[in-house]
């Protein structure tokens, strides 16, 4: 799971149950920085930010850019969204859909 996934939905540690073998993650709404300030990460589960439809992440600079351009994007969608984007908006980059469940969140990673 990308950083961006995990600052975006407050995903901290995978947790895989040893009898059913159910995987899912331990949660934070914020992580210190070093100067003892807290940071939030968990925009997409708190309503303050419905207003964002999704987040376009690259942790490449612009001079060490792939060939294909897009190809160091990645796309996240905000299931908790006023205006959400459907799942084949972005085809340009990879993406992660994510929605809503009945105990939680569903995330779909669109690409290899």
């Amino acid at each position: 799971m990308p950083n961006v996934i995990k600052a975006l939905f407050g995903f901290q540690h995978q947790q895989i149950n040893l009898k059913n073998g159910k995987v899912t993650y331990s949660r934070r709404d914020k992580i210190i920085k070093s100067d003892n300030g807290p940071v939030s990460v968990n925009y997409f589960v708190n309503d303050d930010y419905s207003y964002v439809s999704g987040i376009l992440f690259s942790d490449i600079t612009v001079l060490n850019h792939p060939d294909k351009i897009g190809d160091d994007c990645i796309f996240v969608n905000n299931p908790f969204a006023d205006n959400p984007v459907k799942a084949s908006f972005i085809k340009l980059f990879k993406n992660w859909h994510t929605g809503r469940t009945r105990n939680g969140i569903k995330l779909k990673r669109n690409y290899n």
